[in-house]
């Protein structure tokens, strides 16, 4: 039983562990959901600006996601751009990012005019290890950032 509105390739590995196709989601994700394997179907990508139209045009603040797991030189060359694709923020505050990316991050968003948001990277039994709220680093930014979000959402 998957709750919410979207069920991704992790929900599939979970659901083939439980009927006993796989011994475990990354054996599920080796033998049948990876690019590689035989059961992958492939998705139309889209740009950060075409992703950023849509979540704005369904009422959404775009917030871009860990850039600290970016690839090499990918953080540079969008940051400039991000608000004129209509992003509301930055994912400053990240468990995979180091205190020095932390503050990178931050100093960079507010220098663009976005906010600065945190994530745990929360995933419920996809990631067990993870818990909901487990980043605590931000401080006062984050809650400016949250009665930004708020005062938005309330008009």
């Amino acid at each position: 039983v998957f709750r919410g509105d979207v069920v991704g390739r992790a929900h599939i590995a979970e659901a083939l562990v439980r009927k006993g196709y796989a011994q475990s989601v990354q054996d599920a994700f080796v033998r049948f959901l990876s690019f590689r394997a035989p059961y992958y179907v492939p998705y139309e990508k889209i740009g950060a600006d075409e992703a950023a139209r849509l979540i704005t045009g369904a009422g959404g603040l775009v917030v871009l996601a860990h850039p600290g797991l970016m690839g090499p030189g990918a953080w540079d060359s969008i940051v400039s751009k991000l608000k004129g694709m209509g992003f509301w923020g930055v994912e400053a505050y990240h468990p995979s990012h180091t205190d020095g990316q932390c503050r990178e991050f931050e100093s960079l968003a507010r220098a663009h005019g976005l906010f600065v948001t945190a994530g745990s990277d929360f995933h419920g039994s996809i990631k067990p290890d993870i818990a909901l709220g487990q980043e605590t680093r931000g401080g006062a930014y984050l809650q400016e950032s949250m009665e930004a979000f708020n005062k938005i959402h309330k008009q």
